[in-house]
């Protein structure tokens, strides 16, 4: 997979760090919206997809939202289609030396997203024991946070997580 090296490289650290450390909150919906009043968001999903949160709000990445299938149940290390937004704090300092960064990668383009100045990744496909997902990374800097929404699709989930990524919204 390729992508941005150290942008990459530092979100997984900082995710990695995050979900080591604590345990994951389920909110199983018919579809609706997951709304953050204290990190200023929101995000629509559809019928059939459920929310999870990892919440510490001490962490470097003090919320991280998952939104996938309800009900889908993979043997571990399979792959399934995910929207995850990653809510990084830009008071640590290697959160706000990768936001700095993102303006520098030549690899990142420019783009809007929530209706804010943001950047991109080129979708890049993984294909592991021939199940293809498409990896999508949209970065957005925002007063006291860096926002990464990522999405992984398999085959036929794009449309519904292009619709979820289109509905995030900064309030």
């Amino acid at each position: 997979m390729r992508r941005a090296p150290g942008v990459a490289l530092t979100l997984l650290a900082f995710l990695m760090f995050a979900l080591s450390a604590c345990g994951t909150t389920t909110t199983s919906l018919p579809g609706g919206v997951y709304a953050s009043a204290q990190y200023h968001f929101s995000v629509t999903y559809p019928t059939g997809w459920e929310a999870n949160t990892s919440s510490q709000p001490n962490a470097p990445s003090p919320l991280i939202v998952i939104i996938t299938r309800s009900g889908t149940h993979q043997p571990p290390g399979s792959q399934i289609s995910s929207l995850t937004i990653d809510v990084l704090d830009m008071s640590n300092a290697g959160v706000a030396q990768t936001a700095t960064a993102l303006s520098k990668n030549k690899a990142l383009s420019k783009i809007t997203f929530g209706g804010q100045p943001a950047y991109s990744d080129k979708p890049t496909v993984e294909t592991n024991a021939g199940v293809s997902l498409t990896h999508s990374d949209f970065y957005v800097v925002r007063g006291a946070y860096l926002y990464q929404v990522s999405t992984d699709a398999l085959a036929g989930d794009g449309p519904a997580l292009d619709t979820m990524a289109q509905s995030f919204t900064l309030s």
